[in-house]
């Protein structure tokens, strides 16, 4: 028995740790270097989804200082367009080993694009929601949990705001 057992135990030892790479995006290197692990590569595929290239957006990350790798971390960036501006939340927390809970809120806004042509274009296929006070909430088509709003900016614009909340995510 004590030999299974010993056999057991070399073979735990023996088998390779699968090091989890750290993220590149600069968004979570400090909040990782500090602590958040489990939802680091989770919340970068968010991240890396509404900012491709990692140099071209500015940001500010917040984490918890005494437990960051059970706690939130959250990120806010701002990138400009050529046509408008993006503000984005980006919120990511452990529920269970391996498994995180994602939510990131984008405001867009497009100082010469009406919302009724944003409708007509990016949102045609998104089904009416509910509202909230007089302005229209969309839900897309292909996940409930992503909505959007889309508030008149002056004469001509529109302010364009996405939520999407991602439950279950692996890490």
């Amino acid at each position: 028995m004590r030999t299974v057992i010993a056999g057991l135990i070399a073979l735990a030892l023996a088998a390779p740790v699968q090091a989890q790479e750290p993220p590149t995006s600069r968004v979570l290197q400090k909040g990782y270097a500090a602590g958040f692990k489990d939802c680091a590569r989770a919340l970068e595929r968010f991240i890396v989804f509404i900012h491709e290239d990692d140099d071209d957006f500015g940001y500010l990350s917040t984490w918890s200082t005494k437990r960051p790798n059970d706690e939130m971390m959250s990120a806010l960036t701002v990138q400009t367009f050529t046509d408008g501006h993006g503000v984005t939340t980006f919120s990511g927390v452990k529920t269970a080993p391996g498994v995180c809970d994602i939510t990131l809120t984008q405001t867009v806004t497009l100082p010469e694009l009406p919302c009724d042509k944003a409708r007509a274009d990016a949102f045609r296929e998104w089904k009416p929601l509910t509202e909230l006070g007089d302005l229209p909430v969309y839900e897309d088509p292909t996940d409930p949990n992503t909505t959007a709003t889309l508030a008149p900016l002056g004469k001509t614009g529109c302010v364009v705001v996405k939520h999407i909340l991602a439950l279950g995510v692996s890490n």
